[in-house]
């Protein structure tokens, strides 16, 4: 083969730089060329600009003219001057070095320096400075996750809190609920009885609020006429407002039922009441209102169904209310109250209970004309009524039946012994499995229910009565819990349909309770006979508390 002729390996060459020049020029990361200016021992000590493509001149915003022949350090006088030793030793055939860099123009470029032969280095330049838009959302991002994550903690911080604040609640509860049962009605102590249960009450189902808000769980729901809610709440909003500040409450003459956790929507009245209160610091009229609600279509154009109406209003000074701010009405972090951003959770946490009950909360307000607030709660339809039992005609339910109470707490054990007494039954109080088992183990007697606490150190109530089931056949349970059932559920520690209360409870409540319990299982009856195990002797005092 003959060898090739000068003007054949000028061509070839010409051609190779031609494609050269054509992949470098379309590169869109910078590139420049540099060769190393060395010290009299041969040492890198800068670099100065042979070639540059054009993205290169775009990323930097220097021109070639103003690059080639300058030396790195000229050309980017914020070149960091420890870069010039890193990058003589990729020059002398060290492994690829990449840095960052922030220009005087603002901008953040990360660069990959190599060497394609000794003493020349190559230096790749990508723009990786964050898009305004892309910053904007990325902050809106962080911002969404520090608001869930303060959520989160106020729904850790309710839940904690809710067990202890409930076993406090439930000696206050009962004892003022068993001196009003055990006073006549004509008895001065009578009242004050009253607004301690009342106050009680209230406490309670503050907290449970809280256990809604932070996690999103309804309590039991009652259907009731919303009405009476309202009336119920009229002497405590008039002891929470203002003097100057008047309530009117307009109610249509029929009922209006709905089917509620009743003391959740008391704290949303409560939260729109107080809210009110402050639109108007030279005073005015709160106007609370209950009625059907006109009928309101859909978006597709279809009826929801009758809707039962019920406003707050305050006579303040109102203001425009846009589009972009009624869409914030629920965010916990709103507010229009520019000194007090930030404060609160009244507004957000009533659209939280509103919205867990499938209604809907919107809001009017006008310049002069003041502001309300309107929650459309679905009308309840109740189902045909039936004949009240014996035992509901002549008061709450009573019973002879043997049963044991778990719970870790003193003060709750001790309420609850003292209501289920007072209800005829024989009970057993135990602080922990240990005492339950001894119990259980004295087959001489039969333990008709077992009515424990859900939470408690060492084993939970489920657990606890799978164990004792075995030592006592057709054992029945009632589980309880300061938090509601749905949650207790939720995590796995009940199953659904489990007979449950919550604490703190009525005496009605738990009487009615246990009762339903025993009542319900006639089988467990006729499987204690086939096991042979022995009847309760016959009733009398009761056998003690056990507890430690």
């Amino acid at each position: 083969m003959p060898a090739p002729t000068l003007v054949a390996l000028e061509a070839a060459l010409q051609d190779s730089e031609t494609r050269y020049r054509s992949l470098v020029d379309r590169l869109l990361d910078g590139f420049a060329l540099c060769d190393a200016s060395c010290d009299p021992d041969g040492q890198p000590i800068d670099f100065r600009v042979v070639e540059v493509n054009p993205a290169f001149e775009r990323i930097t915003g220097l021109s070639a003219e103003a690059l080639v022949g300058r030396t790195l350090r000229e050309a980017f006088p914020e070149l960091a001057s420890d870069w010039s030793e890193e990058l003589g030793l990729v020059a002398l055939g060290g492994e690829p070095l990449q840095l960052a860099y922030h220009s005087s123009l603002g901008k953040r470029l990360d660069l990959t320096a190599y060497s394609p032969r000794r003493l020349q280095l190559a230096v790749l330049v990508r723009d990786v400075t964050e898009p305004k838009r892309a910053k904007e959302e990325r902050a809106k991002l962080e911002q969404q996750l520090r608001h869930s994550q303060r959520m989160e903690a106020v729904g850790r911080l309710a839940a904690g809190v809710a067990h202890d604040f409930n076993n406090l609640l439930s000696p206050i509860l009962a004892y003022s609920e068993l001196l009003i049962m055990e006073l006549a009605l004509g008895d001065p102590r009578h009242e004050e009885l009253e607004q301690i249960r009342h106050a009680a009450v209230r406490a309670r189902d503050l907290t449970r609020q809280l256990l809604s808000f932070g996690r999103k769980q309804l309590g039991e729901l009652t259907p009731v006429d919303l009405r009476e809610v309202v009336h119920g709440l009229e002497k405590l909003l008039r002891r929470t407002v203002r003097e100057d500040v008047r309530i009117e409450l307009r109610q249509a003459a029929e009922a209006q039922p709905v089917r509620v956790d009743v003391g959740q929507i008391e704290q949303v009245i409560m939260h729109l009441a107080v809210n009110a209160q402050e639109a108007m610091p030279g005073g005015g009229l709160l106007v609370l209102e209950v009625r059907e609600a006109p009928p309101r279509p859909d978006a597709d154009g279809t009826h929801p169904g009758r809707q039962i109406l019920l406003s707050v209003g305050d006579t303040g000074a109102g203001a425009e209310v846009d589009a972009e701010t009624a869409g914030q009405l629920c965010d916990p972090l709103f507010t229009a109250k520019e000194k007090e951003a930030g404060a609160g959770l009244g507004i957000s946490a009533a659209c939280a209970i509103v919205h867990a009950h499938g209604g809907a909360i919107s809001i009017r307000s006008l310049p002069g004309k003041g502001t309300t607030y309107e929650i459309c709660l679905p009308r309840h339809v109740p189902p045909a009524e039936q004949p009240a039992s014996p035992g509901e005609a002549s008061g709450l339910p009573r019973g002879a039946e043997t049963i044991l109470v778990v719970e870790d707490d003193e003060a709750v054990r001790a309420t609850t012994h003292r209501m289920l007494e007072r209800q005829g039954y024989r009970v057993i109080a135990a602080q922990g499995e240990d005492d339950c088992f001894e119990a259980a183990r004295d087959r001489s007697r039969r333990i008709d229910l077992l009515l424990t606490d859900v939470v408690m150190p060492g084993i939970h109530g489920k657990a606890l009565y799978d164990q004792l089931a075995a030592l006592q056949p057709g054992l029945l349970v009632v589980y309880m819990s300061g938090h509601s059932q749905s949650i207790i559920a939720h995590h796995g520690v009940l199953e659904p349909g489990a007979c449950f209360i919550q604490k703190p409870f009525s005496v009605a409540s738990l009487a009615g309770k246990v009762r339903e319990a025993l009542d319900r299982n006639q089988e467990a009856g006729v499987r204690r006979q086939e096991s042979g195990v022995p009847e309760s002797p016959p009733r009398g005092p009761s056998r003690g508390n056990m507890s430690r």
